[in-house]
């Protein structure tokens, strides 16, 4: 057990080629990879209205994502090491607000009351609001990376 919680909700999938996913993530990273993933692909940011784009070069850098492992984690425990867990992927526009780690009050509840257990995947009935089926940017980024399984609606939480 690690020292940190971790929370995300987002969309799942098994990797085929955790390795290739690694290199894809981690080591073969450029700037600015997931706005020239969309752009090129002409899908804009966000897939609802009622969100906020965040172009290329925002006044906001730090609510738009440069690399792909900002928005993909793996439920291992650790991100740099992708096992053959399932991978969740954050929609971009969602990036801050769909996970988070060190919270005390997840550390209470994961740690003194019993009550639940710290690493977990469950499956979601329903897609997350505010989308009604898996985001396009997400579909996109699980396409090029070379998710072959279908993806769907997660809570994960693990200790790293």
């Amino acid at each position: 057990m690690g020292i940190r919680i971790h929370k995300a909700i987002g969309y799942s999938a098994k990797h085929p080629d955790n390795d290739a996913l690694y290199n894809s993530v981690w080591e073969k990273c450029t700037e600015n990879e997931v706005a020239d993933l969309l752009q090129q692909k002409n899908i804009d940011y966000i897939d609802t209205p009622n969100c906020a784009i965040y172009q290329k070069n925002s006044e906001n850098p730090l609510k738009y994502p440069k690399y792909f492992h900002e928005i993909i984690h793996s439920c291992s425990g650790d991100d740099s090491v992708f096992l053959p867990d399932p991978i969740v992927i954050i929609p971009p526009s969602h990036m801050k607000d769909w996970y988070r780690w060190d919270d005390g009050i997840d550390y209470i509840e994961e740690t003194l009351t019993g009550e639940s257990s710290p690493d977990r995947l469950v499956e979601l009935s329903r897609h997350l609001y505010p989308y009604t089926d898996i985001p396009k940017s997400v579909q996109l980024i699980a396409d090029h990376l070379g998710f072959n399984s279908v993806l769907k609606p997660v809570f994960a939480s693990w200790w790293s």
